[in-house]
Formats: C-alpha cells, structure tokens, sequence
C-alpha cells in the first residue's frame, strides 16, 4: 500500500524546475510538506519548489524572485545583470559571464552550485584541433527574449542558443525551434512533425 502511495505522489507531484503545463494544473494538488522555501514576484514565500508551481497554475504571470523566504532569501534572482566578466563555473558545466548570471541560472535550476567561484570550467580532455571553441562567444547580452532549442531547453536568447551549438562544435544540430520558452508539448509536436520556423 505505501508503493502504491508513493508511486500515486511522484506522479502526481511535478518535477523540479519547470512550469506545469495545463494537464498537470488540472490534476488533484498533491505535494510534500518539505520546506525549501520560494520567493515569488507576488511577495509570498511558498514552502517549496512543488506549492510555488501549483501558484504557478493560478497565476501564470508569477515568477521566481528568489530562492529563501521573502523576508531573507538565499539567493536573489535577477531579471537583468551587467556586462562585466568575471567567470563563474557551474556544476552543469556551463562558465558564467558573471556571478549575477549564475544566480539567474541557479533560479531556473535549483540544484546548480558553484563550482570554481573566480574562473572558466575546464575541459575534462584538451579538445581536438577541430572542436576548438576559441571562436565562441565568452558571453552574451543579458536580454530576456527566449528561444526553445531543438534539445528541448529553454535559452535565455539567441545568442545563448548559439554560443551553446557554437561549444557543441561543428556537428552540433542545435537550432532554434521556435521563439519563446520550451514546453513539453510545443517540442514534442515540433519535433514529431519536423516543423520549421
């Protein structure tokens, strides 16, 4: 009976990360009494990841201000950040332009941390004389106009999408799939029906 209890749950509660799509904010609201408290843009500290997305269903204009309680978050998350370079290594492997485009990340991604606070990532093997990715971009304009990648995230804009096939190297596939942020279903249709922009 606790399988079947546990397994109903996990179904039922959404995975981290993501906005639910409608067939999940129509289901019965189930989730755990874990405290990880989020800050949303309403000014209401929710319990955790799972009761912030549900809020999410009623409101769909309601976004992550911070990770932490209102009152004193953890981590603030910026809708904008600066220009400066001062590089930040994540635990996804990714090197941020800055401190301030990590946090902007970690509130996408919540389990990310900091790797290597004053520094690129390194490369687990020297790449190839042809895989080079000298020629990318070290970073680019912190402007909020999201684009869905044919691997199903959500980039920040173009220019992220292409910094990000531009490291993939020269066989990457990476390209936009449409604009706007990736739902499951936009890029399962998408995909499914080879449709181009």
């Amino acid at each position: 009976m606790l399988v079947l209890l546990t397994f109903v749950l996990a179904f039922l509660m959404p995975s981290s990360g993501q906005r639910l799509t409608k067939e999940e904010c129509a289901r019965p609201r189930a989730c755990t009494r874990e405290l990880d408290y989020m800050c949303g843009s309403d000014g209401v500290s929710y319990g955790n990841p799972c009761l912030f997305r549900f809020a999410q269903c009623d409101n769909p204009k309601l976004f992550l201000r911070a990770i932490g309680p209102c009152e004193d978050p953890l981590v603030l998350c910026p809708l904008s950040c600066g220009y400066s370079y001062a590089p930040v290594c994540g635990s996804d492997g990714i090197t941020y332009a800055n401190d301030c485009e990590f946090r902007k990340a970690k509130c996408h991604t919540l389990s990310l941390s900091i790797v290597k606070a004053n520094g690129a990532c390194e490369a687990e093997t020297p790449p190839h004389e042809e895989d080079r990715h000298d020629d990318c971009p070290a970073a680019c304009i912190a402007l909020w106009d999201p684009v869905c990648g044919t691997d199903g995230k959500t980039y920040g804009n173009s220019c992220e999408l292409a910094m990000a096939k531009c490291k993939q190297g020269s066989t990457s596939t990476l390209a936009i799939l449409h604009k706007g942020e990736c739902t499951d279903k936009k890029v399962h249709e998408r995909i499914a029906g080879h449709d181009s922009l």
